[in-house]
């Protein structure tokens, strides 16, 4: 199982707003790269294609009221796939969030998509971080 996490980053918004935010998976699509294209949302989920490589499908499997969001990846891959957006901020007006990969990929993969993915990691975080700021 390979793990990647995103750069911590505080955000100058309150932890309530941010998991309101992360949770809607109709918003998912604005914390994702520029190579995501096909963009479907619906209340409890949402498919996407990423730049003709691999077809996507994310529900939310866990959600901990303001501190922590699991997304669950189906993929045309068959290559286990989760997302856990962890926030910390006890209520205040900043909060801290943290993105993080799991993804059970071969190890003779791993070379492949380890960068890949933590570029989407860190895309996410920062992404979350301007439309929270935004808002």
């Amino acid at each position: 199982m390979m793990k990647i996490n995103s750069k911590s980053d505080i955000i100058q918004a309150p932890d309530a707003k941010i998991f309101v935010m992360v949770t809607d998976l109709k918003k998912f699509g604005e914390f994702l790269p520029p190579q995501v294209q096909d963009w479907n949302a619906e209340e409890n989920f949402c498919e996407f294609s990423v730049a003709g490589m691999v077809k996507a499908r994310v529900e939310i499997v866990e959600k901990v009221e303001f501190s922590k969001v699991v997304y669950e990846i189906k993929n045309d891959k068959n290559l286990p796939v989760r997302f856990q957006i962890d926030i910390s901020g006890n209520g205040a007006a900043n909060s801290a969030v943290d993105v993080g990969i799991e993804a059970d990929v071969p190890f003779f993969l791993q070379g492949m998509v380890k960068e890949p993915l933590q570029k989407v990691a860190d895309v996410m975080a920062t992404k979350i971080k301007e439309l929270a700021e935004r808002q």
